[in-house]
């Protein structure tokens, strides 16, 4: 995490710091630490480059995987700021 963080804060441009988020949200969802990725999608979304369907999905994926099936249907009904066009 120390890593991340260094690497995060050094980023000039918001997009490549959504592609940062992304792939430490999906690590973290395949070591099934989703509270951690719960936090580092918190934080990018208050900075303000978490905003992308990418990291959402991401979280959603995180949170499946860990059979927190509720918590990810929440962000898809109630957080996504787009509605799937499922």
């Amino acid at each position: 995490m120390k890593c991340f963080k260094f690497e995060i804060h050094h980023q000039r441009w918001h997009h490549v710091q959504g592609k940062l988020v992304t792939a430490m949200v999906s690590v973290l969802g395949r070591l099934g630490k989703v509270d951690l990725a719960g936090y580092v999608f918190d934080s990018a979304v208050k900075e303000g480059y978490g905003n992308t369907i990418y990291i959402y999905f991401a979280l959603i994926s995180a949170y499946a995987k860990s059979g927190c099936y509720d918590e990810a249907i929440q962000i898809v009904v109630i957080e996504m700021p787009w509605s799937p066009s499922i």
